[in-house]
């Protein structure tokens, strides 16, 4: 839910998130985001995940 509410609070909590939990399955959150941002009418909250993911620290 944080990634859709994307106020400025909320990204960070998400880069948090996102940094404490590298086992996250990518693939079934970009498809719930997906889905929230096509019936939201706003694409640019996956490509704003992904930013996110693409900042996140390497697992492993």
């Amino acid at each position: 839910m944080k990634a859709i509410a994307r106020r400025p609070k909320d990204v960070e909590d998400l880069q948090g998130l996102l940094a404490a939990h590298p086992e996250l399955d990518v693939a079934a959150a970009r498809r719930w985001i997906r889905e929230f941002a096509i019936a939201m009418s706003m694409p640019d909250m996956l490509r704003e995940f992904d930013a996110l993911l693409a900042q996140r620290p390497p697992h492993g």
